[in-house]
Parts: C-alpha cells; structure tokens; sequence
C-alpha cells in the first residue's frame, strides 16, 4: 500500500480522543461555537467546569477589550436625563426586586413600568437592565451605594466578570468567554450567590458598592 502523505501525517499526529490521556485541549464547552457536544453537558457540570478555566479565558478577554470591560467607555454624562420616575424604577430594580414587585411598590401596572423601561434604553442608549444600572451610576444620574466591605474574598476574575455584566448584554458575555448563553447565566448566578445579590441587577450594584466597579473612572 502506497504510504500517502495523509498516512505519514497521522502517524506523527495520531488523534486522541478527547477526555483520554493525553488530551490538553480546552473542555468541550469551550471549543467554540462550531462544537455541538456542549448540549449533552448538564449545566452544573457547565459551570463546574467553567469556574475551573474562567481564569485562562477572563484574561484573554481582559486584555482583548481592554478599556471596555474597565467600563471606562460608553457611559457619557451628556446622555437625556432621566425623570424621578425612570430614576426610581432603575433604584428598586438595583435592590434585586421583580418586575412584578416593582410595579406593586410604585402602584402602576407592569405595563407601565414596561413603558419606564423602555424610555430608559432609548435614554441610556442600552438594553439590559444591569447594564442599565451601570449606565446610570457612570453618568451620574443614579446615586452610587455607600461602600461596603465585600462578605468574602474574589478573584481578579470574579472582577472581570462583574465588569462584562455591567457592560454587555448576556448573549455578548457568552460570546466573550465562548459558551453558551445557558452557562453564562450558571456562572454569573453562581457569583450572585457568593456575593449575596437577589439578582444580577442588584449584583451589579453591589459591586459598585465593594468598588469593583466605577472606580477607574471616580479616580480619574
């Protein structure tokens, strides 16, 4: 049998398996987009297995966004001011309330109070409402929260993440750490419960108040 350069090349390269011995490359989860095989990982492993590589990938996405992710980009205080209403809307959100909660306690429908949200994107040129959140404390037309020692200790990466919920909508989070959407959502909820937030609304005002956000700017 001729000895083809295919042939050659998979003797000097012979594939392993992934998951065998051997086998260096990233979990399967995060090989990107074009790997299916995340489906049949429950999302406990999902985010089992992303707290053991967010280190590597955080600091890859740390040094590719840079400024960005620092949130000292995008918030611009010459943006439309906000009314008292739209100003207390984005404050119960913050304290972790629900839709439904926070319509209750201002006494309005949940119409309504969709209607108020909606006049906040347009105003704050953003979608999520974490990242709204954010946007108001940056431009300076939500009171920041006094500072509060944080309850345990986190991680650099811990950081950056705090700072991708705060600058980009979910679906772009799990684009930056390439995973799906479903265990973006497992490991920010997994920071929500270290950090004691009712919600990633409230998560992110609980890290301006450890002043892991906003500081960069403040200082400036």
């Amino acid at each position: 049998m001729t000895d083809s350069p295919v042939r050659r090349s998979l003797r000097r390269h012979p594939h392993v398996p992934p998951g065998a011995e051997g086998d260096r490359g990233p979990p399967a989860f995060l090989r990107g987009p074009a790997d299916h095989r995340s489906r049949h990982i429950s999302p406990l492993a999902q985010t089992a297995g992303v707290r053991q590589v967010l280190p590597i990938r955080l600091h890859t996405v740390w040094g590719s966004i840079g400024e960005e992710i620092m949130g000292t980009r995008g918030f611009h205080r010459d943006l439309a001011q906000l009314t008292k209403t739209e100003v207390s809307v984005l404050e119960q959100l913050a304290e972790g309330l629900t839709t439904r909660e926070v319509a209750e306690k201002m006494g309005i429908t949940p119409r309504t109070l969709g209607g108020h949200l909606a006049h906040i994107r347009d105003k704050l040129v953003v979608t999520d409402r974490p990242v709204m959140v954010h946007a108001a404390y940056m431009g300076g037309q939500l009171r920041r929260p006094e500072v509060a020692e944080a309850p345990v200790e986190f991680t650099k990466s811990d950081h950056v993440l705090w700072k991708l919920l705060a600058t980009k909508p979910l679906a772009e989070i799990g684009q930056s750490l390439h995973v799906s959407r479903d265990t973006a959502r497992g490991v920010i909820k997994d920071l929500m419960v270290r950090a004691g937030a009712r919600s990633d609304v409230h998560l992110v005002k609980l890290g301006h108040a450890y002043q892991f956000l906003g500081v960069e700017v403040a200082a400036r």
